[in-house]
Formats: C-alpha cells, structure tokens, sequence
C-alpha cells in the first residue's frame, strides 16, 4: 500500500468511523453580526446599509443549514471528498487490514482480501474466514461459516460487528493499519501440549489421534485441532459427549460425532484458513449430532 494513501487513510478513519449524529448549524451572534458591520468602512454613515447587512447574514446562515442537509445526516458525509477518496482507494487495494475497538474495549483485527474477509480478536488466537457480500446501497457484509452476518462495512466507512452477544450490533472504532493476518507456526510438542489444554478446559481426558504429517499439513492440522477443542468446549455441557477426537485430512471439510463420541474433523491444507471450521461451526454440528440421536 503506499504511504500516502496508510497516513491518509491513518488521519481520515477516527472521522470516518463516528457513528451517526445530527449536525449543528447556529446562525452568527449578535455580537459576530456587529463585529462584522463595524468592520465595514460605510457603518457610520447608512443605517439602511446596516440592516441590510443583518438580513444578509441571517439569511446566509439559513442557506448553510439548507445546504449542507438538515435532520439527521451521516457525519461521514460532511468530510472532504479527499478523505473520501483516500478510503475508497485503500478499499480498493489488493489488502485491506485494520484493526478495530469495540466499546466494550475489545480489539479485532479484519484483513480483507476481495472477497475474502479474516477476522481475528486481540485476545483469542482463533482466525475466523469471512464471505463478503455486497449490498445494493453499497455496504459490504461479511458472513462466517454458519452464514451468520459478522461484520457490515457500510458504504461510508463504518463497521458495525455482530455476535450473539450483540445480535443488533456495535459500531467498531478504528485503531491503526494493521500488518496482515499470518499463519499459525507449528509447534514441535503440539501432542502432549493439546492433552494438556484439553484436560484442563473440559475437566476430563480427551483421546487424541493426530494423523503423521509434516510441513504445511502439519501446520494447518495443529489449527484445525485447536478450533476443534475450542468447539467442543463452547457446547458446555454437551461437552461431555465428546470423548475422542480424530483429525483427518480430506477435501472436504467436515465434522461427525459418532455413537461412541468420537469427534471426526477433517481439513484441506491447501485452503489455509479456510480448509477448516470455526470453533463455532464445529460447536454447532457437535449439537446438531447429538440432536440427531
């Protein structure tokens, strides 16, 4: 991205993302207005002239009401074209990678590109694939894996996040231009680490079975297992189901929790982040396999 477009974009976005307010106009005051006429070289000789000049100035602050909108406007709308521009070139770019503030002060970062949105919180290592749609107003809607609308990016700029703790939505502030969102590192000891974490977040063992890959199937199988504990762990109760978890690689990404309660999760190494399920995505087919039964 060039560095004029991130320091433009740097100084146009805390405008750019304020939510939607009602603009103030006032007209002049009484003593802006004989400021202004005391200034004027014929004041002391035509009274006529005087009045002439209240009536122009009242009149003149009516029309900036008038011209720049009354009621309820985006605040977006009032910013030079140029921040306009900034931001529509940097939408524009091959990546676009931000990172935003909720109000309750958490922080996520969204790395676009295309289509294709990534989302990750500052507190959680999970990174969550998101589809975008575009609307007919312009607003760009990003989808998780459940369909469900996670991120609206509207047509001037602000982002609105959704959860189920927010089904109506927080506006997100901009922070800073972020670096983009990078891969999961392997980890030499995943095994025995993971038994571990499981253990400690389920309350009770989890028999693991990790297929004997290397290399970038080994990395983005380590992934796909983490978001499968995750998962697990946010069916609460439904947890205790769950009594193995077998990882596979496939094509297809999937999930089957069987008779005994053995966890199936397959990935696909070569889609990265999205040959494999969200935590979430993978909570919801767990219930919906016991469901079933």
């Amino acid at each position: 991205m060039p560095q004029s477009i991130r320091q433009g974009l740097t100084k146009a976005q805390p405008a750019l993302r304020q939510p939607e307010r009602t603009l103030q106009h006032s007209r002049p005051s009484f003593a802006q207005v004989i400021g202004f006429i005391g200034k004027m070289t014929w004041f002391p000789f035509s009274l006529t002239g005087v009045l002439f000049s209240l009536f122009a100035l009242a009149l003149s602050g009516s029309a900036l009401a008038q011209d720049s909108g009354s009621g309820s406007v985006k605040g977006a709308s009032s910013l030079d074209p140029s921040f306009r521009s900034i931001v529509d070139a940097e939408l524009e770019a091959d990546l676009l990678s931000v990172r935003w503030a909720l109000p309750d002060g958490r922080r996520f970062v969204l790395d676009r590109k295309e289509d294709v949105g990534l989302l990750k919180f500052d507190d959680d290592d999970e990174v969550v694939v998101l589809r975008m749609t575009s609307g007919q107003r312009g607003d760009d809607f990003f989808h998780n894996d459940l369909g469900r609308e996670t991120i609206r990016l509207t047509y001037l700029g602000n982002v609105i996040y959704y959860s189920d703790d927010l089904p109506n939505g927080a506006p997100a502030d901009f922070v800073e231009v972020a670096g983009p969102i990078a891969p999961p590192v392997i980890d030499a000891s995943f095994k025995n680490g993971f038994e571990a974490d499981a253990r400690k977040r389920l309350g009770a063992g989890l028999a693991v079975i990790l297929p004997e890959v290397s290399g970038r199937q080994q990395l983005w199988m380590q992934d796909a297992a983490r978001n499968a504990l995750s998962g697990i762990v946010k069916t609460g109760d439904a947890a205790k189901a769950v009594k193995g978890l077998l990882m596979l690689e496939a094509d297809r990404v999937r999930t089957m929790l069987d008779e005994e309660g053995l966890l199936t999760v397959t990935f696909n190494p070569a889609l990265g982040f999205g040959g494999r399920f969200s935590s979430d995505r993978i909570a919801k087919n767990i219930q919906r396999d016991l469901a079933a039964r």
